[in-house]
């Protein structure tokens, strides 16, 4: 397993069972960002609704660090390329002084992108049914966008949300690039599926038989993102002729320019986002489920992201920071509508999960351990059940329980604590046996013990004769036995079921 690792220390304190993660058939190439941190639920709804709408149709972000970050690997390869970036330099010197930079560095980055500017799916994970119908409301009402919903309200139709839910569609208009597809799941649904992505979606880092001079400047242009140096199998280079069993053998692959040595591995993810993408509405108490949520993502070497949105206001969250926490955010001017993202604060979320799954085992180690003495009683009470059930030795069963419950107690009304009046009263009213006084008094232990367990057990051989003669006559066909009467006298009787 890959997401058990989080409770390996379980598996084995209660199991005895040692937990391997399988490595994966192909490198994880999923930039999972910071968590965001919103004051008021509200305000972590309306983020996350933002970032759906920025994501699925490739609209401006919130976050225009990362846009300018890419763009400064765009002018990188442009100049490669020999294609004018003066466009880009004034973006950047804009975004620099802080001169109108958002408006600058948007365009720029569209254009230098070109027909690359696409939107992505995205999959939304939620905690109920609430929440996804809730943001799904948001979603409509604020922007329109077309999403679908997958809870278990809808799971006839899970099958083939889920296999969409990677793909890409056209504007209602038919103008502009393509919007990807957008999902909203509670944890529980669709887990474990691997969610295929369209062609649009994930660009295999490939070129076609091109060779280094040929092809049209667009093609070229494309061969431009493949000389960065990318090595992954698969990436943001779109590639009709991708044969994912020979990873494109036939293609011409140079190697990285040493003049740019800072364009390595990670840099075609960063420089056009891809994949499908997570939105996480808030953590779980367990790791466990959050990297459940992220891996739907990534999987097989395909590109993708994740992030997740948190408020003040979560469960968890009020238990990581207490009282001081949020009044020195208040004292630092966080307010409603501001958002924290800081690595360090997501390290200790986690640490915070993990202090919370320390103690839920601790609660399940107790209630496994006081649950094996019932366990104990439990496995007599089938053993007994299946013997009734299987019809073996039920008369010899009946008499051991009566001898049993007869031993038990004889030997603690013929103590010295109790009168032979008592034990006599006793058996009359418990056994129906009717015993003298005279009788009980200067006899051995022994003698009186087995005197009272013979009349004992003659008695209720008697009575039980007489009552299954009474109500179950051999004579008479079995459609005209007295189950019914049967059955009350053994529960009035002998507080016995026979139902």
């Amino acid at each position: 397993t890959g997401t058990a690792m989080t409770e390996a220390d379980e598996f084995m304190k209660i199991y005895k069972l040692e937990v391997v993660a399988i490595p994966t058939n192909r490198p994880v190439d999923r930039p999972d960002h910071n968590d965001r941190i919103y004051k008021t639920v509200e305000d972590k709804y309306k983020a996350l609704v933002d970032e759906i709408h920025a994501v699925h149709g490739c609209d401006e972000p919130e976050d225009m660090w990362t846009v300018a970050e890419a763009l400064g690997h765009l002018r990188t390869i442009g100049q490669r390329l020999g294609e004018d970036t003066s466009y880009i330099d004034d973006a950047l010197a804009a975004w620099d002084k802080g001169d109108g930079s958002s408006e600058k560095i948007w365009p720029a980055y569209q254009q230098a992108l070109g027909d690359m500017a696409i939107g992505r799916p995205v999959l939304v994970g939620t905690t109920s049914v609430e929440k996804s119908e809730k943001i799904s409301g948001m979603l409509t009402h604020t922007y329109g966008v077309d999403h679908v919903v997958l809870n278990a309200k809808e799971h006839a139709k899970e099958l083939e949300i889920v296999a969409k839910a990677g793909h890409q569609h056209a504007p209602p208009s038919g103008k502009g690039p393509l919007r990807g597809n957008v999902t909203i799941a509670t944890n529980m649904a669709g887990r474990g599926t691997d969610i295929k992505l369209a062609e649009g979606v994930v660009y295999p880092n490939c070129i076609g038989d091109l060779g280094p001079g040929d092809g049209t400047p667009e093609q070229k242009r494309k061969r431009g993102w493949q000389e960065v140096g990318v090595v992954a199998t698969k990436c943001c280079i779109y590639c009709p002729d991708y044969d994912p069993k020979t990873n494109c053998e036939h293609c011409w692959k140079p190697k990285a320019d040493p003049r740019f040595p800072d364009l390595g591995r990670k840099v075609c993810p960063k420089i056009v986002p891809c994949g499908l993408h997570i939105v996480g509405t808030e953590r779980h108490e367990a790791r466990r489920i959050d990297n459940q949520l992220r891996g739907r993502s990534g999987r097989q070497g395909d590109p993708g992201s994740s992030r997740f949105f948190l408020s003040l206001g979560d469960d968890l969250l009020q238990m990581f920071m207490g009282e001081w926490t949020l009044k020195m955010l208040n004292m630092l001017g966080f307010q409603e509508g501001m958002s924290i993202e800081n690595k360090r604060i997501t390290k200790g979320i986690e640490r915070a999960q993990k202090k919370v799954e320390e103690r839920n085992f601790a609660a399940r180690k107790d209630l496994l351990d006081y649950d094996e003495v019932m366990d104990h009683q439990r496995r007599i009470f089938y053993t007994q059940r299946q013997q009734i059930l299987e019809g073996r030795n039920l008369a010899d069963m009946i008499w051991d329980m009566i001898d049993e419950s007869l031993t038990e107690a004889v030997d603690k009304f013929l103590s010295p604590e109790w009168s032979a009046e008592c034990i006599a009263e006793w058996c009359r009213q418990t056994l129906e046996v009717p015993i003298s006084t005279a009788r009980l008094q200067g006899g051995e232990f022994g003698e009186l013990s087995e005197r009272i367990r013979a009349s004992a057990l003659e008695s209720a051989s008697e009575q039980i004769e007489l009552n299954l003669g009474e109500y179950v006559d051999e004579s008479e066909l079995a459609s005209e036995w007295d189950v019914r009467g049967l059955s009350r006298w053994a529960e009035t009787r002998w507080s016995v079921s026979l139902s």
